[in-house]
């Protein structure tokens, strides 16, 4: 790929790094926003709450007030009546536990509490939008742990970011990862999905799924098997499922593995619909990698032998392409879902 560095794409690099850099502090937030609480008898109404945490993050965390706009341009109310309508924590009351590693747990919530509630939109100018609750109400959710992380959770977030997927899953399902069993169940109440099997790869969720968990569904259209997720996929040859979920891994590095390495998988399965949860966080986590390779391109020869060494994969395909970017306009076909997507498929392992 040739990059001709003209005045109009240096200003255009130029606005994506600051952009990038300032909503790279303001997703500091979200490391302390969920479970902060407003300290008030009564419920706050949004305009209230959303400014209190404003002057939160501008004077106490150094936020530039206009990033903090454009990221958090309104908050939502989470009804907690709702909430404890939702199938699964109506229906399904799990028994808690702890092992070694493990440890089930009921989270509770209080009236004002916050919680981001789905995955953040990113634009092709690299700005996020998050999407952030505040609870109307008391109320509670589940949580799974493992050694003091967050494995799995049953809340606004998951519900919010599972919605689409559960909503176009049909026929025979295949799910890798169980997690707290939320997906399963909730297509386990769609007429026109007939079978879910779940592939667990963890012998003790595996085990507490299927003694604690599979016995409270109110039918026999769920099953889970103890298998390692490409063994599973390998032995079986002729795969014969409509939808194939994935929920098994933990950030979103060993997300973008998953993603490569199911790649072949959807192109032997065509007639399957593959589903990857928070695939649209994994994908703008590239399109950033992306970003920083026209940055590189523009950059010194040391800035170039850097990222070589760092993203060696991406530069190759990049430098792969025969395009030559004159106008900054043509930047953003590249900083794109659909294009991280295809790159990542690309390089499957």
């Amino acid at each position: 790929m040739n990059v001709k560095l003209t005045n109009r794409i240096a200003s255009k690099l130029i606005k994506l790094k600051q952009n990038r850099s300032a909503f790279t502090t303001v997703a500091s937030l979200e490391e302390i926003v969920n479970g902060a609480t407003v300290q008030n008898g009564e419920f706050i109404d949004t305009n209230q709450s959303r400014e209190l945490f404003k002057q939160y993050a501008v004077n106490k965390r150094n936020i530039d007030q206009e990033a903090f706009d454009k990221a958090f341009p309104k908050l939502e109310i989470i009804h907690s009546v709702d909430l404890m309508k939702n199938p699964y924590l109506e229906n399904i009351s799990l028994p808690l536990f702890e092992n070694e590693r493990l440890k089930l747990e009921t989270k509770f919530h209080m009236k004002n509490e916050y919680c981001i509630i789905d995955q953040p939109n990113q634009t092709s100018e690299l700005m996020k939008t998050f999407k952030l609750g505040i609870f109307d109400g008391p109320a509670y959710t589940y949580t799974l742990k493992e050694n003091g992380s967050i494995l799995d959770s049953v809340g606004p977030y998951e519900i919010n970011t599972m919605k689409k997927h559960i909503n176009s899953a049909t026929g025979n399902v295949l799910v890798f990862g169980s997690g707290l069993a939320y997906y399963p169940y909730m297509l386990s109440l769609k007429n026109n999905v007939f079978k879910v099997v779940i592939v667990e790869s963890d012998e003790p969720i595996y085990n507490f799924i299927r003694r604690n968990i599979l016995p409270l569904f109110s039918n026999n259209k769920v099953e889970i098997i103890l298998s390692d997720y490409e063994n599973y996929m390998e032995s079986h040859v002729n795969l014969n499922y409509d939808t194939v979920f994935l929920n098994c891994w933990r950030d979103t590095c060993s997300g973008a593995e998953c993603i490569q390495k199911f790649a072949k998988y959807e192109l032997l399965y065509p007639n399957s619909k593959f589903q990857y949860w928070l695939e649209d966080s994994i994908l703008d986590t590239y399109v950033i990698n992306i970003e920083e390779y026209f940055n590189a391109k523009v950059g010194t020869d040391e800035y170039q032998d850097f990222f070589k060494q760092v993203n060696p994969d991406l530069w190759r395909y990049m430098e792969s392409i025969e395009d030559t970017i004159s106008r900054p306009d043509q930047i953003n076909y590249y900083l794109t879902r659909k294009f991280a997507k295809k790159y990542l498929t690309s390089i499957t392992k």
